[in-house]
């Protein structure tokens, strides 16, 4: 039996700071939190990132650890949001997802969260990868739309709900007054170099949470959401076929056997996700 004495950091909070940590309250608004995953690397490397954003269930903890493998396997770090429910208006579970709402600009938080994190953590924060299910891919999509400078790649997984490049429709259903809105137009050039990944399960084709009454009377709610198709399995391919209309590299996949949940999805995003990132470390040599 050794009797050598197991390694300990030099100081407590960095055992906290490498593999899974803890949420920690964003500096630039404490309302908000984040959790990461640093994974082993070399002294002094500065790790590109992985950002997630949760879905409407808000359990970013569990796709950290879902991607936990894969950010060891391809030395690149995760960092998960936290958006809470009810920010803004008591019981709400979607304003995150429409970017700007109720008096939160939530691209503007994720930025606030990456640039705190980027010294503390070495990171490389200036282009990323970005996934989102569900939800999530509800902000992943809009993020590309507002930031396409800022990423690598994005990959955006059943959307309930997606922005058409309509000049003629309002923001979230299209980007008619987004210059009016974000103070930004559309970097067109910018969105093409972005190489994006849409995917659905092909059994993904409930509509319980996507139509009825209820919605319409909700303040986020919006005349027009329906164009893009009944089912999330619609609402994906008209994403996919409308960026490459745009004239973005899109790979579309359809994975048979998968209802509207992550985990048959994850496997598809994850080798997805490693292409790009090798693509990405490629061009930089």
């Amino acid at each position: 039996m050794s009797t050598e004495e197991p390694t300990r950091p030099s100081h407590p909070q960095t055992f906290y700071e490498r593999g899974v940590t803890p949420f920690f309250a964003c500096a630039a608004d404490p309302r908000f939190s984040y959790t990461l995953f640093i994974p082993e690397r070399d002294e002094g490397e500065r790790l590109p990132l992985l950002v997630i954003a949760h879905d409407t269930l808000r359990t970013p903890e569990r796709y950290r650890d879902a991607f936990a493998r894969f950010a060891s396997q391809n030395r690149v770090a995760i960092l998960a949001p936290l958006f809470p429910a009810g920010m803004g208006m008591p019981w709400d579970l979607h304003a995150y997802k429409a970017i700007d709402a109720f008096g939160v600009r939530y691209d503007e938080v994720l930025l606030s969260m990456l640039d705190e994190a980027s010294d503390r953590f070495a990171l490389d924060i200036d282009r990323f990868l970005l996934f989102g299910f569900s939800g999530g891919a509800q902000f992943t999509q809009r993020f590309l739309l507002l930031h396409p400078d800022r990423l690598i790649a994005c990959s955006i997984a059943a959307p309930g709900a997606i922005t058409l490049l309509d000049s003629e429709s309002a923001w979230w259903v299209g980007i008619g007054d987004l210059e009016e809105k974000f103070g930004r137009p559309l970097q067109r050039d910018a969105l093409r170099s972005v190489d994006v990944q849409t995917v659905v399960g092909l059994d993904d084709v409930e509509t319980w949470e996507l139509e009825g009454d209820v919605f319409t009377e909700h303040p986020l709610w919006m005349p027009g959401a329906a164009r893009a198709g009944k089912t999330r399995v619609d609402r994906a391919r008209t994403l996919a076929a409308m960026l490459k209309d745009e004239g973005v590299s899109v790979t579309h996949v359809e994975v048979p056997g998968v209802a509207h949940e992550p985990t048959g999805l994850v496997p598809t995003v994850q080798e997805y996700l490693s292409r790009a990132l090798a693509a990405h470390r490629g061009s930089a040599l």
